[in-house]
């Protein structure tokens, strides 16, 4: 008994909100369900665009897969194969690039440990671990600089992330 008075207040003040709407139960429901039959359908719209290419191709409007962008240093080198996926430049907070490459991991983690080198960056690389290796650096210009080489289902998935001085 005491539960029925607990709710009895709430259940007013929800009467009271209702009829202030102006729109009976019935309008009510007619309206909410036309609202969600809408954005459903939005919504189923919108997956199918991205399930048949959308994302890729608004990916690659707004930058060519093979185009360097232009925030990357130009000494940090890049596969001829890479394919940019993510790009996230946070001005004097950092930057990461996320890229897919074909060639082998151990090919890519050689070659950027030797450019980097060659383009004077101190790099300290990091034996494999789960299936990720990871090249430290630092130097002209960047505070500190991060590549990892994953490996992936039929790719190998690059990550590049520096902080300026």
């Amino acid at each position: 008994m005491n539960r029925i008075f607990f709710h009895a207040p709430l259940a007013a003040c929800l009467a009271v909100a209702l009829a202030a709407c102006g729109n009976s139960k019935a309008e009510t429901r007619n309206e909410v369900a036309e609202h969600a039959r809408e954005s459903t359908s939005d919504l189923r719209d919108h997956i199918k665009g991205l399930k048949s290419g959308g994302a890729r191709e608004t990916l690659d409007a707004a930058q060519a897969p093979s185009e360097r962008p232009d925030s990357l240093p130009k000494d940090i080198w890049l596969p001829d194969d890479f394919e940019i996926t993510q790009v996230m430049d946070m001005g004097s907070v950092g930057y990461s690039l996320r890229a897919i490459s074909d060639h082998s991991a151990e090919d890519l983690a050689a070659d950027y440990s030797s450019h980097l080198r060659e383009a004077g960056y101190n790099v300290e690389s990091q034996k494999p671990f789960m299936g990720e290796t990871k090249i430290l650096f630092d130097g002209n210009g960047l505070n500190s600089g991060t590549v990892k080489v994953q490996e992936a289902d039929s790719h190998r998935e690059i990550q590049i992330g520096f902080k300026p001085d």
